[in-house]
């Protein structure tokens, strides 16, 4: 008999499943009806419209689309399987672990790479005990950005290294500014708002100080993720005329034109930022000295 922790993925392909997690935990996949019974099953003495549940979440593309889940099975005792359907203990432990290790670990891969991934159904439950509830968690953040994450086989080593790296609590007050930053930018349909999370956060990374902003955040960006004298070029002059929309929509002057493709040039410009900030691995003083000094063709020593 075993505990089971299920954590039901949205906003990815197979590609997720190419990452290797600790701590016994892995990434699954069920064709979808499999895993549409799977998640009826959990949630069948519940009230929840099990159909209207995958779908609001986009926990699957479809009905030809598989279903992905983080998964974690804990073999019981001989002393524990006698205490059967009474033992809640065990159970609120394994969904306690779980979702902590869980939802930072979604964070994070979010947070690295490009795609709204989300983990809004978590589950834990004794296999083959039917008289034991199941126990879940309905995640609270919405999917308003149907952001399909993909990730290249180049990618995965460097992805579970940010992983291993960075998982535990970081105690900086600014990259966790910055981190609340780009989550808020998921959290809110409303595509202005967004945008204005993702400039807090890169200005909370990358401005020095109160005056010339616009020219000193965007050549701060060019300086610390550009890959070359082009590519820096070509950061410094996307975030200039970044500032340009964000002028616009904080004195009511952005009109009807779409802010789609801005918020998602800007995110992408955020994510980047906080992944080479803290390979940098210094002081926020520190490094704008450093962004300072070098020009866009110097070597960066965190790059």
């Amino acid at each position: 008999m075993k505990a089971v922790y299920i954590g039901f993925l949205a906003n990815c392909d197979e590609t997720i499943r190419k990452i290797k997690l600790e701590n016994n935990f892995r990434i699954e996949s069920l064709p979808f009806q499999k895993g549409f019974d799977l998640i009826r099953d959990i949630f069948k003495r519940s009230q929840l419209d099990t159909g209207s549940l995958i779908i609001q979440h986009g926990i699957s593309g479809g009905s030809s689309e598989p279903i992905y889940y983080i998964i974690k099975e804990e073999h019981l005792t001989g002393e524990e399987e006698q205490l059967g359907s009474v033992n809640q203990t065990l159970l609120m432990k394994l969904m306690g672990e779980s979702q902590r290790y869980c939802t930072e670990i979604v964070r994070l891969v979010r947070r690295y790479k490009k795609g709204n991934l989300l983990l809004p159904l978590q589950s834990v439950f004794i296999e083959n005990d039917p008289g034991m509830p199941a126990m879940r968690v309905v995640e609270g953040l919405p999917n308003f950005y149907r952001e399909i994450m993909h990730i290249e086989d180049s990618e995965v080593l460097e992805t579970e290294e940010f992983l291993r790296d960075f998982l535990f609590p970081i105690r900086d007050k600014i990259v966790n500014l910055a981190f609340d930053s780009f989550e808020q930018s998921y959290k809110t349909g409303n595509r202005e708002l967004s945008f204005i999370s993702c400039m807090v956060g890169i200005e909370a990374l990358l401005n020095p100080s109160d005056h010339d902003i616009t020219y000193r955040v965007s050549r701060n960006a060019a300086a610390l993720i550009g890959k070359n004298k082009e590519h820096s070029i070509y950061i410094f002059d996307t975030m200039k005329k970044l500032y340009v929309e964000r002028s616009k929509i904080v004195h009511g002057n952005k009109g009807k034109k779409s802010i789609e493709g801005y918020l998602d040039e800007l995110r992408n410009i955020l994510r980047e930022v906080i992944k080479t900030y803290l390979k940098a691995k210094m002081e926020k003083d520190e490094l704008m000295r450093k962004l300072t000094e070098i020009g866009y063709c110097d070597e960066r020593a965190w790059s």
